[in-house]
């Protein structure tokens, strides 16, 4: 008797129908997209990033040099923090450039820049994003120890683009046709609800 196990691995993390137009003219993202034919679109309530008012955390973040947050979806919580020490190591920075920088924070968007010389993105998280690194055990965010609440989506459709990348198949095809049928057939009881997008690539092993 043969028998087959199945995996997926994500190629890039989840993104929701309002992060894919962010993401249509960022060439990196383009190009991981590229790598992968299977596609899963799925749905759960919105989620969003949360901080305590400006004076508070600026206090907080000079004396300890993390960026304390809370996630939020519904009426599930979960709280901790990004190292940014943590980070520059991570990505091998000498810590010499830990006052040249730039931090974006927004209920859908934490992204830290190196303004030293050529501003560069040391690295961004969107809400999915977020999750995913959460997943992968990186080292610099601490906290959050029920993140996994927040992963589970409702599957609507899996579906293989034979043509074309996943990429271009969820976004640009389907704008330019109007064909989203498959989204927009959905029933959704809940007012506020975010379509999330997952690429992956499928591998089998015997």
């Amino acid at each position: 008797m043969r028998s087959q196990i199945h995996y997926l691995e994500l190629v890039y993390p989840p993104i929701s129908n309002q992060e894919s137009e962010w993401l249509k003219e960022d060439l990196e993202s383009l190009d991981w997209f590229k790598r992968s034919k299977i596609y899963f679109i799925g749905q759960r309530a919105e989620s969003k990033f949360v901080f305590e008012s400006e004076s508070k955390f600026l206090l907080k973040f000079r004396i300890s040099g993390k960026i304390e947050f809370s996630f939020k979806m519904g009426e599930r919580d979960s709280s901790g923090s990004l190292d940014l020490a943590r980070l520059f190591k991570y990505y091998n920075l000498p810590l010499t450039d830990f006052g040249n920088l730039d931090v974006e924070l927004g209920d859908k968007l934490i992204r830290i820049w190196n303004t030293n010389d050529v501003p560069e993105v040391i690295d961004w998280f969107t809400t999915e994003k977020f999750l995913y690194d959460l997943s992968r055990k990186v080292p610099f965010f601490s906290g959050f120890e029920n993140y996994r609440e927040f992963t589970k989506y409702r599957l609507h459709y899996i579906g293989i683009s034979e043509k074309n990348d996943s990429f271009n198949r969820l976004v640009v095809k389907l704008q330019k046709t109007g064909i989203v049928y498959h989204l927009r057939r959905v029933k959704v009881s809940h007012p506020r609800r975010t379509k999330v997008s997952i690429v992956g690539r499928m591998n089998v092993s015997h």
